[in-house]
């Protein structure tokens, strides 16, 4: 066998396996590309909170985002983002001691961030907390009471 025959021979095998190669790229990236959720925290508080942001799998009970946070005032934080995979999202607010070394009252939200999730927005006071869960516009809205939204804005977990 010549040179010249080896050669093509062994560019015909390498195209060959390429090809299988590519199809099998190809079939990895079918689908949708799904990214993940952007939090944005803003606190109006007069004074510094702890926070926590957790993710939870409800199927498995995994958790799934483990975020904590020490927010001064009038701060906006933007945290790592979350999946958007129907994990139940609970922020946490820490209270502080009061002058008799008492703990605070801890707030608690929670929300559920879905496939359509656009944003989350955390807003901190003194006396409150509210967690905001933005769907898109194009599908349907569910609430944290379980109620349907159709209306395209924003479905408020309070």
């Amino acid at each position: 066998m010549n040179r010249r025959h080896v050669l093509q021979s062994a560019g015909v095998v390498s195209l060959g396996a390429l090809a299988g190669c590519l199809d099998g790229v190809r079939e990895h990236f079918t689908g949708s590309i799904s990214t993940n959720a952007p939090i944005e925290i803003y606190s109006a508080a007069e004074r510094s909170y702890n926070i926590a942001l957790e993710g939870i799998d409800p199927e498995s009970g995994r958790q799934t985002y483990d975020q904590s946070f020490s927010v001064n005032p009038n701060e906006r934080v933007i945290p790592q983002t979350a999946a958007r995979n129907g994990q139940l999202f609970r922020v946490t607010r820490f209270g502080h001691d009061d002058l008799s070394g008492r703990p605070g009252e801890d707030l608690v939200e929670q929300g559920t961030v879905e496939r359509d999730t656009q944003q989350i927005d955390i807003h901190i006071t003194d006396d409150d907390l509210t967690l905001t869960i933005s769907r898109s516009e194009t599908e349907t809205n569910s609430s944290a009471d379980g109620e349907e939204r159709t209306d395209g804005d924003s479905a408020s977990a309070e």
